[in-house]
């Protein structure tokens, strides 16, 4: 995570958020289930998770449009749980954008300064530095249906910043939009945040979105975080075999560990970790592109683990082409290969050796990773 600065606006960093224990219940139904997370002032962190995780319950309670049923919520060491949402000083950015029809653009910006009772002149000033900030400059004097899905939603997120909170709520921002824009728009986002040194709490259930603008990423499932940490680490050393299959795609083969530290993953023997126990059901998670394929019989290099396999399946994707393949017990892999144009790709009944590294492998008892 890089420093943060402040901008233009002359915002503050952003301030530090803690939940503490907070639970939300709808009468017998669990929607948040004591959930702990602590935000650094300054953090872009996301909730990822499946419809129904409690990830934007988690966030409207924060804002104060959902009242918890107990635990605590912070911001900047102010206990808010219970503070009416307009006096929390918190920006919020919808996936509907929510402006209002009948007013400007600069006006539907000016609304939050408005409502705080801001001079004329105060108004214009900071309108003004926003719509440079978002890059809408000469835009003020439109109305929201003259503007493009991208344009209007920069509108949503000059309006979110230009009372300078320290804390900005994100709830499915780019879900409507086509992916070149939400891919740019992504980088804006960054930029922005970055530029104004805002603290960032940020709602999706887009894997790639999640990668590409957190500091760090926090799991839910049922209502309960599952892990938070950063992109690099969830991806690589998830914490059970749900993060693993969710966060990425992994291929996972249950095994048995034999009584000499090693399981089969097909026909081929992998060592295991030294915590796994002699006749434990186990579960090993590789990455698809973590496995390379060559010719039958082809050898492994170095340490490298070979499995001899048959292509089941082709498809091309672009930059790389997807495999899935049978061992000879019957297991499925899926593959990602890239594509080079001196190499001829594998059809569908062809043998094949699929290789890779001991320690791109991640191993699971009873669901949780063990090390």
């Amino acid at each position: 995570m890089t420093e943060p600065t402040p901008g233009p606006l002359g915002a503050p960093l952003g301030a530090a958020v803690q939940f503490d224990q907070v639970s939300k219940r709808y009468g017998d139904a669990l929607a948040v289930d004591r959930v702990d997370i602590d935000v650094a002032a300054g953090e872009f962190l996301t909730l990822l998770g499946a419809s129904g995780s409690g990830k934007t319950t988690t966030l409207m309670m924060l804002a104060g449009f959902q009242m918890p049923s107990s635990g605590e919520i912070r911001v900047g060491g102010r206990q808010i749980t219970h503070v009416a949402p307009a006096a929390r000083n918190v920006g919020m950015v919808f996936q509907s954008y929510a402006l209002f029809p009948h007013m400007t653009v600069a006006e539907n910006i000016a609304f939050p300064l408005r409502m705080r009772k801001a001079t004329a002149a105060a108004k214009g000033e900071a309108v003004a530095r926003v719509l440079s900030i978002v890059g809408l400059e000469g835009l003020g004097g439109r109305y929201p249906r003259q503007l493009s899905g991208g344009q209007q939603q920069r509108v949503a997120l000059a309006r979110a910043i230009v009372f300078e909170p320290p804390v900005l709520l994100m709830d499915e921002p780019l879900g409507a939009l086509d992916k070149h824009l939400r891919a740019h728009l992504q980088t804006e986002i960054k930029r922005i945040q970055a530029r104004l040194g805002l603290t960032v709490l940020y709602v999706t259930h887009d894997q790639e979105e999640a990668l590409t603008m957190s500091d760090r990423i926090c799991i839910m499932r049922d209502g309960r975080i599952l892990q938070t940490d950063s992109p690099e680490t969830l991806y690589d050393r998830p914490a059970d075999t749900y993060v693993a299959g969710f966060f990425g795609e992994s291929n996972i083969v249950a095994a048995r560990a034999e009584g000499d530290g090693r399981a089969l993953f097909g026909p081929t023997p992998v060592p295991l970790p030294r915590a796994v126990r002699a006749g434990e059901a186990v579960e090993c998670a590789i990455r698809p592109e973590r496995i390379s394929l060559a010719p039958a019989g082809a050898p492994a290099f170095g340490e490298a683990l070979a499995v001899p396999a048959t292509v089941t399946a082709s498809t091309f994707v672009g930059d790389y082409r997807r495999y899935e393949l049978a061992l000879p017990d019957g297991t499925a892999l899926s593959v990602r290969h890239p594509l080079r144009e001196t190499q001829a790709g594998f059809a569908p009944g062809e043998a094949v050796t699929a290789s890779w590294a001991p320690g791109a492998m991640r191993f699971f008892v009873d669901g949780r990773a063990v090390a």
